[in-house]
């Protein structure tokens, strides 16, 4: 996040001869006396300086801005050497305005995706600029190109300048200016005139100060015209393969729901970390206003942010499902049991892999009917399809209701929500019910050994400190006592290379 980008830099323009020229990018007068030496060497003297016409002097130290890697064209009074003082705080301060600033680079995102940026440039086809995109979305339109900019500078759409088209002028010479041969323009757009008037113009501003032409001087030079550079053509976006397959709302591997409950669940919740570290319980009742045990009467707490967190869990199975259901093999289990498995995609995903067997979930009658009417299988897995029909939903807590019996289960994103005490509960029941010779499959971000990483893995942790009262992720060993203790055996722990791993136990 913190790392810099290639920076394409224009070619730094000729210094000319006439009274000033670039250092290091940035524009010098000079002295009168240096002016001087710049006539001595027109007329072959040597007193002009040695890096003379085209050239800059020996660069000196330049400090680049924090996060950038760009100088700001001025010259520095000294050299950075091994003990200069400050040059060991850039990189620790680039490291830590990485970490402070991640807030506004999810908030660029999590509005993008709100606002319907991705959608509206993928409907166009074709890239537009800031004011159209505006347009479209019925925003402002400096505050909208404030933040294409930000969501180009992240990857997140291109950024690209609209060619100028180039307009000729018709003179009666047919050359172009109207001027004859004297007309005739250079590739900097000016005549032999002009150009003529125009060195007449330095050697009179070296020893008599500057001469001043305009284009109100036609008697002098019609095709004259003053040295004011064209405004840049506008800019238009488009969005990137990042954006189009994960952040628009038609690609099959859209992520843009889940982007949705991010902002809307968790990211409310964040900002309350100090008290829940104090407390150690869920930050639900601050951040919501809502007394809740269990977590998902605070994810369920209205039918919106219900069907937000189902589609945004849908979105998460049809990119990485099938990795972590063939983690391990399967193919034996002609049933299979999905517990609090929502909208179906996992189980659906499991009947697409292992086309031999037949899969249940099972969740509380508000999730199947929200289920049944906002994440409907795919085209060709209705009911009546292959993998539709050997998926079907049973209504039921898994904490207190009978248990559908089955060769396998899936606890996918379920155990990190409760305490151990809880988890042990849970899996006492599933190898109660589970077939003889039967498994369980836990689908899970695991932790490295012993709990010490990876980042994503503990910044999961502390969500589940923030959302739940006990929950957590684990590390393979927690896994194999918490197993071991409801009486499954053989527990096999596999990395998946996805966003979740999988392990696996038999009864």
């Amino acid at each position: 996040m913190g790392a810099g980008s290639d920076v394409t830099r224009r070619p730094e323009p000729e210094a000319e001869e006439t009274g000033r020229a670039l250092i290091n990018g940035a524009e010098r007068r000079y002295s009168e006396r240096e002016v001087m030496s710049l006539g001595n060497r027109k007329r072959g003297g040597a007193d002009f300086p040695s890096w003379g016409r085209g050239t800059v002097p020996p660069r000196m130290s330049q400090k680049p801005e924090v996060g950038g890697g760009q100088t700001d064209g001025r010259m520095e009074g000294r050299a950075d050497g091994p003990g200069d003082p400050e040059a060991g705080h850039d990189e620790a301060l680039r490291v830590l305005e990485g970490y402070a600033s991640g807030f506004m680079v999810s908030q660029v995102l999590f509005s993008a995706c709100e606002l319907g940026v991705f959608d509206a440039l993928r409907s166009a086809g074709e890239p537009l600029p800031a004011g159209a995109v505006s347009s479209l979305l019925g925003t402002c339109p400096r505050a909208t190109a404030l933040l294409l900019d930000a969501c180009a500078a992240l990857g997140l759409l291109l950024r690209q300048r609209r060619p100028r088209r180039r307009r000729r002028r018709r003179g009666p010479a047919g050359n172009g200016s109207g001027h004859g041969s004297a007309g005739r323009e250079d590739a900097g757009g000016r005549t032999p005139v002009g150009k003529a008037l125009q060195a007449l113009a330095g050697t009179c501003r070296a020893y008599r100060g500057p001469l001043r032409l305009t284009a109100g001087c036609p008697s002098l030079c019609p095709s004259v015209r003053p040295s004011v550079p064209p405004p840049p053509p506008a800019a238009v976006y488009t969005n990137t393969a990042l954006s189009a397959s994960y952040l628009c709302s038609g690609s099959p591997t859209t992520q843009r729901h889940m982007m949705d409950y991010l902002a809307g669940t968790p990211y409310r919740c964040w900002a309350h970390l100090p008290d829940a570290v104090r407390t150690g319980r869920n930050q639900y009742p601050a951040a919501f206003g809502i007394a809740a045990s269990d977590p998902f009467e605070a994810i369920y707490r209205s039918e919106a942010e219900r069907a937000r967190f189902l589609r945004g869990l849908q979105d998460v199975w049809s990119v990485c499902g099938r990795r972590v259901l063939t983690a391990f093999d399967l193919s034996a289990c002609a049933t299979v049991c999905d517990l609090g498995g929502g909208s179906g995609a996992l189980a659906r995903a499991c009947a697409a892999a292992y086309p031999a067997c037949r899969v249940t979930v099972m969740d509380v009658p508000g999730v199947v009917a929200a289920a049944r009417e906002l994440c409907p299988p795919p085209p060709g897995e209705d009911g009546d399809g292959d993998v539709g029909g050997r998926v079907r939903f049973v209504e039921g807590d898994f904490f207190r209701d009978p248990l559908p019996a089955a060769d396998a289960y899936i606890l996918a994103r379920v155990l990190h929500d409760w305490p151990d005490d809880r988890c042990s509960e849970l899996l006492a029941r599933v190898y109660a019910a589970c077939n003889p010779g039967g498994s369980v499959l836990v689908v899970e971000s695991l932790l490295e050994a012993g709990g010490r990483g990876p980042a994503r893995g503990l910044l999961l942790s502390l969500n589940m400190l923030l959302q739940t009262d006990g929950g957590r992720e684990r590390a393979p060993e927690h896994y194999r006592r918490l197993l071991a203790r409801a009486g499954f055996r053989r527990v096999r722990c596999r990395a998946t290379g996805a966003a979740y791993d999988a392990v696996i136990a038999r009864k």
